[in-house]
């Protein structure tokens, strides 16, 4: 995966394709990436009445805090859509205190979609930076 931020004019490189689907980005949404979080991480739920309302939907809310920190992200909000039980948000606080949010939206699992759009080309003047979201480990 490809991220361009175009104020620092750099390029995030992340690795989706990894032999050992409990280390990569999207491993995580896997069943072996699943319980690799959770041995990874203490969590409970955000509060006992579950699932809350934000913005007129309804979420399952998780906290996950690291057991041992690794230099990876230390904790962690995750909202899973209370409908389909997809993530949707994963609100992160990684090393040296930046905080990372993804937002997921929209998701659609059947559809076709085509290469170009996954085309990118990096300039000679971009910084890359490699496995700039933290995988899991």
């Amino acid at each position: 995966m490809w991220v361009y931020i175009r104020h620092l004019n750099a390029v995030a490189v992340q690795d989706l394709k990894s032999q050992d689907e409990g280390k990569s980005l999207t491993g995580v949404f896997s069943d072996t990436g699943i319980i690799t979080l959770f041995n990874r991480y203490h969590y409970s739920f955000d509060s006992v009445d579950q699932p809350v309302t934000l913005n007129n939907k309804k979420y399952y809310k998780l906290n996950l805090k690291e057991k041992v920190a690794t230099g990876g992200f230390s904790e962690m909000k995750v909202y899973v859509d209370a409908d389909t039980f997809f993530i949707t948000k994963i609100e992160a606080d990684a090393p040296a205190g930046k905080k990372v949010t993804l937002t997921l939206s929209n998701l659609q699992f059947d559809g076709d979609l085509p290469n170009s759009l996954f085309q990118f080309t990096i300039e000679d003047n971009m910084k890359v930076i490699e496995n700039a979201l933290t995988t899991v480990q």
